[in-house]
């Protein structure tokens, strides 16, 4: 009776590793999606900045962006089963909604709000949590202060800073410098993206080492 009930709860084990890890492959490949995106943004404002686009061409690129930024936001929704995987310990709501003024703000819950758990095996717990906010918020940028004339360091967000970019785009007259600054932002978030991606990587071979020891574990209960 004991080695049948070691038996079925490493069962329980495998079966939430294999959860665990189809989820964590789908939020790997919703990263690098969402960090083609970013690049194909970089491209697009690299080109806007160029002081010899035109108002016209600029409003076509900010069209592309735009689209761009709603692929982002589309990848943020991704569910996998019921869950929203990027909406933090409150899986039941999708973490970005677009509101009627054209701002896109998070809906989740903050990462201060704890981690989703799953037991892998005894004693070891497997804690995830890829907010939204967290991904997408809390970007540095340097910005000029007119009024002391130094620099300073603020906190903002891929979002906000997107819709920034499209008032510049469509404006009857181009900043190209203006234009060019946002790129500190885009390039912060995909650095971002990227070093999450690593970091969920490293994740799922976590998943696959404990699964291959419950495996060795059970054969050697079975054999018992």
């Amino acid at each position: 009776m004991k080695l049948d009930n070691q038996l079925n709860q490493l069962d329980v084990y495998q079966s939430n590793i294999k959860a665990a890890t189809n989820e964590m492959n789908l939020t790997y490949d919703s990263l690098g999606a969402m960090y083609e995106q970013i690049d194909i943004i970089n491209s697009l404002t690299v080109q806007a900045a160029n002081a010899t686009t035109t108002p016209e061409s600029a409003k076509a690129i900010a069209i592309e962006i735009k689209e761009r930024v709603n692929t982002i936001q589309d990848k943020l929704n991704v569910k996998y089963m019921d869950n929203y995987i990027f909406s933090g310990p409150y899986t039941a709501k999708a973490a970005y909604a677009q509101g009627d003024d054209g701002n896109i703000t998070y809906q989740g819950s903050s990462k201060s709000a704890g981690k989703r758990n799953l037991t892998i095996s005894q004693d070891t717990t497997f804690n995830y949590n890829i907010t939204g906010d967290e991904l997408m918020g809390g970007i540095e940028i340097k910005v000029h202060n007119d009024e002391t004339g130094e620099d300073e360091i603020v906190t903002t967000d891929f979002f906000t800073q997107m819709k920034e970019l499209s008032e510049l785009l469509n404006a009857d007259t181009i900043d190209h410098d203006a234009i060019r600054n946002k790129l500190d932002v885009i390039n912060a978030a995909g650095d971002k993206i990227s070093q999450t991606q690593g970091a969920v990587s490293a994740q799922v071979a976590k998943l696959d080492t404990t699964q291959s020891i419950n495996e060795a574990t059970i054969v050697n209960l079975t054999e018992n």
